[in-house]
């Protein structure tokens, strides 16, 4: 998994750049369908950091997309 590799990124849709906590909340949101975690909560930290971790050891792909 190279999440964690492309963040931030540019999100022409939101017309901003957006963190990999903005994807994980948007992910829970609206493919899972339950109330995301507030942003600086525990859960949300705890979230993003295991994505992270999955990333570790791979490049930075500043011009990669989501999968």
């Amino acid at each position: 998994n190279k999440a964690g590799t492309i963040f931030p990124r540019y999100n022409a849709r939101m017309h901003k750049v957006i963190q990999l906590s903005d994807q994980v909340r948007s992910c829970i949101a609206n493919a899972i369908h339950v109330e995301a975690p507030a942003y600086g909560s525990e859960k949300l930290n705890a979230l993003v950091s295991y994505v992270t971790s999955l990333s570790q050891g791979k490049p930075i792909d500043m011009g990669g997309k989501p999968k």
